[in-house]
């Protein structure tokens, strides 16, 4: 319960910082598939400037597209404060979207993403957790390793 809690504050900060849409504006579903560097969740990615892609939601009118998109990045455990955003971004792009911002190693990230549909209405939120591993030999400093002898 806690945890739900949680979750839900989170993406109630999250939605306030992004300048969510407004509760009575109808929207679309979030986007689905949420990918980074083309795995869902991953543990760690082996790239301090991750590639983003998602697939629209199925269903939606016949016609009706993605007019622009906004990614977002946070340190879900720290502050939460936007680490880079995209901006709005006019694009009906949905696949290998680079992170134009370097992220530091050995850190987890939670990204946002949400698209206005070209008929003019906002999306859900989409989010997807993911690491970025050790990209350095200094990354590895003080590491103790197994083995025997």
């Amino acid at each position: 319960m806690r945890y739900a809690v949680a979750g839900m504050m989170l993406r109630m900060m999250v939605a306030a910082a992004l300048g969510g849409a407004s509760m009575a504006q109808e929207t679309v579903p979030a986007v689905e598939n949420l990918r980074v560097e083309y795995f869902t969740n991953p543990l760690a990615v082996g790239s301090a400037n991750p590639r983003f892609s998602w697939e629209l939601p199925a269903g939606l009118p016949r016609g009706v597209g993605q007019r622009s998109y906004q990614i977002t990045v946070i340190r879900p455990y720290t502050d939460f404060a936007p680490l880079w955003s995209s901006g709005v971004v006019n694009s009906d792009a949905t696949h290998g979207i680079v992170c134009n911002y370097t992220l530091p190693s050995n850190a987890v990230y939670q990204v946002i993403v949400r698209w206005q549909s070209t008929d003019g209405k906002d999306s859900k939120n989409a989010y997807a957790t993911f690491g970025v591993g050790p990209m350095d030999a200094k990354d590895w400093a003080g590491a103790q390793w197994i083995g025997s002898g």
